[in-house]
């Protein structure tokens, strides 16, 4: 029998899953570029070797990320917005379902605990819930958890070799599959540590390790697919995404660092009770679910997705650390609905719909300047006829970033920067300093939509 604390959690999963699905009109502003490398990557029926997509383009581009691109692009065209939502959130609910599997097996099989941090996990995920690689990636992650950690034997095997075309689908969708292997590694440890027959079990992990890392480079980049992660550090520091949790302001933002805090203090209190008489012990579990803790607030947003799936981990306390689960169950379902109803505000991004089409129509071989949260979105339906002048990929040298603020800000000599790139047609928010500079010099828009304007300069 379920209880009503348990309904109560499936219940606001499956809610803001329709909610995510069907009331928010809006893609994400990073899969519309996505869309734009799929729908270019079937009609040239191979990956494209240059980023041109944008108006000081021609920089190489190391298609990491190519089979989302492609799987987005068919199920948009076929399905729509709705099919991708759908899609990503069906991928989501499934990971959660992954969570609630390991955190039930390490529980041995408690209910209550097991609802109580797949909770917490998806409290956690859901910021990351859109329709990007991101969410295949927690999908893997979470079943590389949930089988790896499961001692290996011949029962078993199917499953472990399983992991090696899970691993060759990841690699093409995103190239995050190193956190897969790393929570392998760590599992074989625990596990190696713990078996009577280390020598067979060295052989067997160091074997599929081995498999593992011939797998990371089966894709049409090879090593190169890793490249990204050499990107010009100066644009990295310009992007929230790639840095840490502390970097990211507004208020739904504090609330996310208040809970993050609290609950990774609180596993790593309760890791050093119970290890504290086993310090060796102490640190690997540490290392296994706190690193990604330690490293998201300041380097790494992402990590969190890594920290919040390995929150199962922590049931290994269970014997010795009571947890009264009914009231935190209430404390973080209040922050919950809090959290995701802040979330819903900003749910939406209304694009420019008609603007797009008038400039489809009536605009022929122009470098648009763009505001970089729609660049992706404008470049989707404006290329190859029209180039924005900076897309989403961010593939750029550093100084044409720079350029592009330049613009954007009306600061230092932009106007010579619009005269360089031959630029004539900004489509930009009205809120944005360009914007009140063409007002302030009496340049009116040729076209308004939701808060966007159409500005044509001679």
């Amino acid at each position: 029998m379920i209880s009503t604390i348990k309904k109560i959690f499936l219940l606001i999963i499956f809610v803001f899953l329709l909610l995510n699905t069907f009331f928010s009109t809006g893609l994400s502003t990073d899969c519309w570029w996505h869309l734009s490398s799929g729908k270019k990557i079937i009609q040239n029926r191979g990956l494209p070797s240059t980023d041109d997509f944008y108006c000081a383009g021609g920089n190489r581009w190391y298609s990491h990320e190519w089979l989302f691109d492609v799987l987005a692009f068919v199920i948009y065209k076929k399905f729509g917005i709705t099919g991708l939502k759908i899609i990503c959130s069906v991928v989501f609910l499934l990971t959660i379902i992954f969570i609630f599997l390991n955190s039930y097996f390490i529980s041995k099989k408690n209910l209550t605990v097991s609802f109580f941090v797949s909770f917490i996990s998806s409290i956690f995920l859901i910021p990351f819930l859109e329709e990007r690689p991101q969410v295949f990636t927690m999908l893997f992650f979470s079943i590389f958890a949930f089988v790896t950690n499961f001692k290996f034997s011949k029962k078993l095997l199917i499953y472990y070799f399983l992991l090696i075309p899970l691993l060759l689908l990841w690699v093409n969708i995103q190239y995050t599959i190193l956190a897969g292997i790393y929570i392998f590694i760590l599992n074989s440890v625990f596990y190696i540590k713990e078996c009577e027959n280390k020598k067979e079990q060295i052989i067997i992990y160091s074997t599929l390790f081995i498999f593992f890392i011939m797998v990371a480079i089966l894709n049409p980049e090879g090593f190169k697919a890793f490249v990204f992660f050499e990107k010009d550090m100066g644009i990295k520091s310009y992007i929230k995404e790639w840095q840490g949790i502390f970097s990211a302001g507004g208020v739904k933002f504090f609330i996310y660092q208040i809970l993050y805090i609290i609950s990774g203090l609180l596993f790593l209190l309760f890791f050093i009770l119970k290890f504290k008489e086993n310090k060796k012990e102490m640190a690997l579990r540490i290392l296994l679910i706190i690193a990604p803790f330690l490293v998201a607030p300041v380097f790494f947003k992402r990590a969190i997705m890594f920290f919040a799936i390995l929150f199962p981990y922590i049931l290994y306390l269970t014997d010795q650390i009571k947890i009264k689960i009914k009231r935190l169950y209430l404390i973080y379902l209040l922050l919950f609905l809090i959290f995701i109803v802040i979330i819903g505000i900003k749910m939406n991004v209304q694009y420019p719909y008609r603007i797009i089409e008038y400039i489809k129509n009536n605009v022929k071989n122009e470098c648009v300047l763009t505001s970089f949260e729609i660049g992706g979105f404008a470049e989707y339906f404006i290329y190859p006829e029209n180039k924005v002048f900076l897309n989403g990929r961010l593939n750029v040298p550093f100084e044409i970033w720079m350029e592009y603020s330049q613009i954007y800000y009306a600061e230092g000599d932009f106007n010579e920067i619009i005269k360089k790139y031959g630029i004539r047609y900004f489509l930009i928010p009205n809120f944005s300093p360009i914007f009140k500079y063409f007002i302030l010099n009496k340049t009116k828009p040729i076209f308004m939509e939701n808060n966007y304007g159409l500005f044509f300069i001679k």
